[in-house]
């Protein structure tokens, strides 16, 4: 005997069963995102700098394929540009390690070596970025002026200044890098040069003292002790207290046989920063050149207790008792 069907249940439990089945279907859809996906993905919020979404999508792609190159090195770009440089190097470590010839990575991981003080890996991975890298003009400049900041720290003056020259011609206004080459000019003896570099400084930080102190330092050096001293009056207009302006404008002041005025600025000096080494010196010349040894040799002492030595030491022996 046949049943009846029940129509209307049957029905129910069609468009039931159909909307449980729609909804495992969306939810697949959702679960199936390739890495690929998460990749293009990220590479929409790191262009919006987004870069938490970003690292987040790129993560997803990782976990999914982590053998991709590209991945590793945009997470770890990202993180670079947090300012999470631990993490940002270990992403370049593992992309480096997948595909050897991503430059940029190398010139990141550069930067991270540059900042831990590990200047010797910074130049080779500079090196290595500069040898990969043929047609990015912004991140060879990068190189060659981080790649010459490192030179200097290693105390390879020449090697910084080639670099830094090639990289300061692509960008003349970087002022860290500005900075690093006056002090390589003046230790190569190129003072001409360092006071051209001193007066771009002093354009592009006109509310900056250190750069105007330079740049009357440089002119000491080439014995221009009045342009000198024009130098450090600007700069004791920006700050009336500044030690190092006082002691070395006392200095130009001596050179010029001035000494009451030098006498009043290294006292100054002395006063604002008593363990000037540097004022003590140069007071004391000044004493001597007044006649006044026993104050000079106290200056002297001072000095020499303070590290100053070379000229110190042989005029303790020439005019103090021992």
């Amino acid at each position: 005997m046949l049943s009846v069907v029940n129509l209307p249940q049957v029905i129910q439990n069609m468009k039931t069963l159909s909307t449980i089945f729609c909804i495992l279907l969306i939810s697949s859809s959702f679960a199936q995102k390739t890495a690929e996906e998460y990749y293009e993905i990220a590479k929409i919020d790191l262009e919006d700098e987004n870069y938490r979404h970003a690292i987040k999508s790129y993560t997803k792609a990782i976990e999914l394929d982590d053998g991709v190159a590209q991945y590793h090195f945009q997470r770890g770009r990202s993180y670079f540009l947090m300012g999470e440089y631990f993490l940002a190097k270990t992403d370049m470590d593992e992309a480096l390690f997948l595909d050897s010839t991503i430059a940029t990575a190398y010139h990141i991981r550069a930067i991270y070596y540059f900042m831990t003080e590990n200047y010797t890996a910074s130049i080779a991975d500079n090196n290595k970025a500069l040898e990969l890298s043929s047609d990015d003009e912004e991140m060879i400049t990068a190189c060659y002026l981080n790649r010459g900041e490192a030179k200097y720290l290693k105390k390879d003056t020449l090697g910084a200044y080639e670099d830094l020259k090639i990289g300061l011609e692509k960008d003349p206004e970087n002022i860290g890098s500005l900075t690093v080459m006056c002090n390589v000019m003046h230790d190569l003896g190129k003072h001409e040069e360092a006071l051209m570099s001193l007066d771009t400084l002093i354009m592009l930080q006109p509310k900056e003292i250190g750069p105007l102190i330079n740049k009357g330092f440089e002119l000491e050096a080439l014995g221009k002790y009045e342009e000198a001293v024009e130098a450090y009056n600007v700069a004791a207009e920006m700050d009336g207290q500044e030690p190092l302006v006082f002691s070395n404008r006392g200095h130009a002041y001596y050179m010029l046989k001035r000494y009451e005025e030098a006498l009043k600025d290294l006292n100054k000096s002395i006063s604002n920063q008593p363990m000037n080494g540097f004022a003590y010196h140069t007071r004391a010349l000044v004493f001597i050149a007044n006649g006044k040894m026993d104050r000079a040799c106290k200056d002297l002492e001072a000095a020499q207790a303070m590290g100053i030595k070379g000229e110190v030491r042989d005029l303790i022996r020439k005019h103090c008792r021992q």
